[in-house]
């Protein structure tokens, strides 16, 4: 086992040794629960950066921003 594949699981050892097995367990839980939520949002953002690149790419979003920021 590489150090690099011990790094993800250090966390909930140290869990287990200090609080225990059940806590370990639910901080094990806790943690892939974020990972799950945090996934559409990772997929949003990038989503959204191809599509701004794109805009800026073709010139249009100093426009969108004069006109927006003219609002402001």
């Amino acid at each position: 086992m590489t150090l690099s594949e011990l790094a993800g699981r250090v966390a909930p050892l140290v869990v287990g040794w200090v609080l225990g097995p059940a806590m370990a367990g639910l901080y094990s839980v806790a943690q892939r629960a974020t990972v799950i939520i945090a996934q559409p949002a990772q997929i949003l953002g990038n989503t959204a950066y191809a599509e701004l690149a794109h805009v800026v790419a073709d010139g249009r979003g100093a426009k969108r921003c004069a006109g927006y920021c003219e609002r402001s």
